[in-house]
């Protein structure tokens, strides 16, 4: 994945907010990447049971495909 514009729109009191444009090469792995960045960050990494993430993860691929079908049908 090429980063090809990044830049800060707004800075309040609550957060930053920024405009990044990419080129993202193979769009299945950059899919996955942005995937598992959100599951290391939200609630999903807090399940104890290893089943919980697994059972996540396998609903989220399908996402992903469905994803990348809508962005090759535009």
């Amino acid at each position: 994945m090429k980063i090809l514009e990044f830049k800060q729109l707004s800075f309040q009191d609550s957060g930053k907010v920024f405009f990044i444009r990419i080129d993202p090469e193979d769009l299945t792995q950059t899919l996955n990447d942005v995937l598992k960045s959100l599951m290391n960050l939200s609630w999903i990494s807090k399940f104890d049971e290893e089943y919980e993430k697994s059972a996540f993860e396998s609903r989220a691929k399908k996402t992903i495909e469905d994803i990348k079908y809508k962005f090759f049908q535009m």
